[in-house]
């Protein structure tokens, strides 16, 4: 599969133009689209799940079970581990909480300081890079608010739609105030639904593939306003959580195209999922990290070199 994507365009200037990592700054990226999208592996054998459809059902059944299934859940916390080819194993924490919180923990050897913190709230998401290594650039904490993101995906080095990672958990959703089309017969025997969202920029497109008979969501792909594709996410090595029937993926992989149109693919793999369990504090955990002597850029600011 090949991506064609055009060069990002500039924004405005700052004192980052020059010193901030592409290959950096779309690890932390991915991480964080990704970082929501893994599950975990556990050690004992847990059932299959059960078969919902014995016959291929129409797009009001498939997406009433898909949603029901997602609204079970309120909060997902694992140990996750991410790979990505050139770069050290990263091992860390992630939890999500529905509709629009994220945070992920992850460093070389679990040691965070020496990774990346990522985070979302319903106001702003943000990318910490924490390591202060040679020839990288200084540890510094990239945002944007939530409003923006449309803006950032055309105009900065980050594609990032926050919204992705939560769907990559497995917990997506099809909204209402969406045009969905389908379900379309896929060739290896999915079931395809496009889902339709208008912004100000235009139309945005999701396409999901779907296991008919368990109404396992297996792929994702996401396109621009220009109908070009940005992402997609393959998930497997599914595992079924009998008490919130519920299936969740504890295998997904990341593939994210760049400006100079290559893909960068990270997987992501977990372990030790907690599910409605969180008792962290939320005043702490959901907000933007602001530590002392640690620079707060906003995306919208920076302008990137290719």
């Amino acid at each position: 599969m090949q991506f064609r994507l055009n060069p990002f365009r500039t924004g405005r200037s700052s004192i980052y133009r020059k010193q901030i990592g592409l290959p950096l700054i779309l690890l932390a990226s991915i991480c964080f689209l990704l970082g929501c999208s893994q599950m975990r592996t556990f050690r004992q054998v847990q059932p299959p799940a059960p078969v919902v459809f014995n016959q291929s059902p129409n797009q009001q059944a498939i997406i009433q079970r898909i949603n029901q299934q997602s609204n079970r859940i309120q909060q997902i916390q694992s140990n996750i581990s991410l790979e990505l080819s050139g770069v050290p194993r990263l091992t860390g924490d992630l939890i999500v909480q529905r509709p629009d919180h994220l945070r992920l923990k992850a460093g070389i050897g679990g040691i965070t300081e020496l990774g990346i913190d990522v985070g979302s709230n319903s106001e702003v998401f943000w990318i910490w890079n924490k390591a202060n290594l040679p020839g990288q650039p200084p540890p510094a904490i990239f945002y944007a608010r939530q409003s923006e993101d449309r803006m950032l995906q055309q105009n900065a080095a980050i594609p990032v739609d926050p919204q992705w990672v939560i769907d990559a958990t497995g917990l997506i959703e099809f909204p209402a105030d969406q045009i969905h089309q389908g379900p379309y017969p896929d060739p290896n025997g999915r079931l395809k639904i496009n889902s339709l969202r208008q912004t100000r920029e235009g139309t945005l497109t999701r396409v999901v593939y779907i296991d008919p008979q368990r109404a396992l969501v297996e792929q994702q792909a996401f396109y621009d306003a220009n109908n070009r594709l940005v992402a997609y996410a393959n998930a497997d090595k599914f595992e079924y959580f009998q008490e919130h029937d519920i299936s969740l993926p504890r295998r997904v992989q990341l593939h994210l195209a760049q400006p100079d149109g290559q893909i960068l693919t990270l997987t992501i793999n977990a372990s030790n999922f907690r599910i409605n369990s969180f008792y962290g504090n939320p005043d702490q955990t959901w907000s933007l990290p602001n530590p002392d002597g640690i620079p707060l850029i906003n995306l919208a600011d920076v302008q990137f070199q290719l």
